[in-house]
């Protein structure tokens, strides 16, 4: 395990963020200034619960934009999950691009279509951009 996390991080000291609206405040956070004020005016929130609820742990903490603490100490819990597993599927599509029979010297245009596969576009934001790029004009 230690292999693919950081050493830094304690996951059980970020257990919180699993069950961030029954966590006991006094055990979490106390010395991070704002932490525990941000974490009990989060509890409070009833609209926060139910979003909790429904969406994923990185889906409800992306949406929260006004508990910067909570946010950034949340962040140290979830992005070493997704990262490793990018990385883990950026070198099994390394490993698959470079076989004995298909041996190229540089692998970079071949790894960045095998590994864009699963990105959506965002539309909007595209069509926003060259709007304002042909306008421009």
């Amino acid at each position: 395990m230690n292999k693919y996390m950081p050493e830094n991080v304690d996951v059980f000291q970020h257990s919180w963020v699993r069950n961030v609206f029954s966590v006991n405040i006094s055990n979490v956070g106390e010395d991070i200034p704002g932490f525990q004020e941000e974490l009990l005016d989060l509890q409070e929130n009833q609209v926060q619960k139910q979003r909790f609820e429904s969406l994923s742990y990185s889906e409800f903490w992306a949406q929260l934009k006004d508990k910067p603490i909570l946010i950034h100490e949340a962040e140290k819990a979830l992005i070493p999950f997704p990262t490793t597993y990018l990385c883990e599927q950026g070198f099994s599509a390394l490993v698959a691009i470079k076989n004995k029979a298909r041996n190229r010297l540089d692998p970079q245009h071949d790894l960045r279509c095998s590994l864009s596969i699963n990105i959506k576009p965002n539309m909007e934001k595209l069509v926003h951009n060259m709007k304002e790029h042909h306008s421009s004009h």
